[in-house]
């Protein structure tokens, strides 16, 4: 950890110190507000006086989405509501806090929430210094430290404290990228793939392992056409085993990906679709909690989404219990929630407006061709060796030669449509704020 790496990680815990403070302070002078959203009975069982250090200085992190992930975490998926949350953040927290149950001292409820914040605190202080790794591959060093300085006063920073799986998702899509930059796709697929064992979201990660193959592909391909001493036979031979090794390498990211999705989605059939199971772990006050509220619970009828073709609970329960679709949104009543997230929004697209307006060229070929001519080259061993060269060290414009402190490399235009891509599809479909 060099000197840099240093000041992001301390700042970063200073952040997030700060961010408790004032959590608790607001939780502690302003009253709740009584949202009527998911709040199951707490199990008040083996409740010791150190819990209510814990429920004082930590209580206003257990709200919203939170109390979903502390559900799962103690009791697992037991609505169907629940189903949406994915489960690798709480199989994590949920299984370190159970190991330290066994010391006692604290109820399962209090390891729960204490866990998931600690877990929460360390991630976010490796992942501001990965996101500062990640901005060096692509830019100048001080816009890559400064980069992440801001990332730890993000408007989010209440979720990635809280126990949400915000943190986990971006420590994971951070790792997939570095190990994107160094040339290991699988491993990079691997992570994705436990990314999107975390957030659905993450599924827009296999776009940038994609974009590598295929910009790895195109290369190889011109350097093969520009070598002259090759054969129209031969040619033809090596373009098609390089297209070959292109598509089996796409199947392979896709598939490491893709299986963790779909894993889950078989996990969440056999619990909530086969007449096997039953609910008779359930305590009484939760089965109880959920009929007032006409969830449906563990061991039920299966849902309508069951006895679909393609049985996804996901795109399911996001309609059916929150109502999420194209443009659902758009509602008189949510003109706050968009003035809330407008700031956000103008910047996203402002930045990708930027990227667009100093070097719009690379934009129409997706980033994928090199920003100067391979040249012609009649030795094999060269026109591999200019290959990789213009593959890892291709820009548009190089890191020094920029106006003023802004940098931007061919390489970077994958984040930027990934920006874009997320900020049109937030826009259209989720819940704005």
């Amino acid at each position: 950890m060099d000197f840099n790496e240093w000041r992001i990680a301390t700042f970063a815990f200073s952040s997030r110190a700060f961010i408790l403070i004032l959590q608790c302070l607001a939780n502690t002078l302003i009253p709740d507000h009584d949202a009527k959203v998911f709040n199951p009975p707490k199990d008040k069982s083996n409740v010791f006086w150190p819990d209510w250090i814990v429920d004082f200085l930590l209580s206003g992190l257990r709200r919203w989405d939170a109390v979903y992930f502390t559900h799962i975490m103690q009791f697992g998926y037991t609505y169907e509501n629940c189903v949406a949350f994915f489960p690798c953040y709480p199989l994590i927290a949920g299984s370190i806090s159970y190991c330290l149950q066994k010391f006692g001292i604290l109820s399962p409820g209090s390891w729960i929430l204490l866990t998931s914040v600690l877990l929460n605190i360390i991630l976010f202080i490796v992942t501001a210094v990965l996101l500062y790794r990640l901005g060096k591959h692509l830019m100048k060093v001080d816009i890559a430290y400064f980069g992440a300085l801001m990332f730890c006063i993000n408007p989010a920073s209440i979720f990635m404290i809280a126990p949400y799986s915000e943190t986990l998702y971006m420590f994971l899509l951070l790792l997939a990228l570095l190990k994107l930059q160094e040339g290991a796709m699988f491993t990079a697929s691997f992570f994705i793939g436990l990314s999107v064992f975390t957030r659905s979201n993450g599924l827009v990660g296999i776009g940038f392992v994609l974009h590598y193959i295929a910009k790895s592909l195109i290369l190889n391909l011109q350097a093969l056409v520009l070598a002259r001493n090759l054969k129209l036979f031969t040619s033809i031979y090596y373009s098609i085993y390089i297209l070959l090794q292109a598509v089996t390498k796409a199947i392979v990211c896709f598939v490491l990906s893709m299986a963790p999705f779909f894993i889950y989605q078989f996990y969440i059939y056999q619990k909530f679709c086969l007449p096997l199971t039953v609910r008779d772990s359930l305590p009484d006050s939760l089965i109880k909690y959920g009929r007032s509220q006409g969830y449906h619970l563990l061991g039920d009828e299966p849902s309508l989404w069951c006895k679909e073709y393609l049985p996804l609970s996901y795109s399911y329960i996001q309609k059916h219990h929150w109502d999420v679709g194209f443009l659902h949104y758009y509602q008189i009543k949510q003109i706050p929630n968009f003035l809330l997230a407008a700031p956000i929004l103008i910047f996203s697209f402002a930045a990708c407006r930027y990227f667009l307006k100093i070097n719009p060229q690379p934009y129409y070929t997706l980033g994928l061709y090199p920003a100067q001519k391979l040249v012609s080259h009649s030795n094999t061993d060269q026109r591999t060796e200019i290959t990789a060269s213009a593959f890892i060290q291709d820009s548009c414009i190089s890191k020094d030669g920029m106006a003023g402190n802004t940098v931007a490399t061919q390489d970077i235009l994958v984040y930027v449509y990934h920006l874009m891509a997320l900020t049109l599809f937030g826009c259209s479909f989720v819940h704005i704020q």
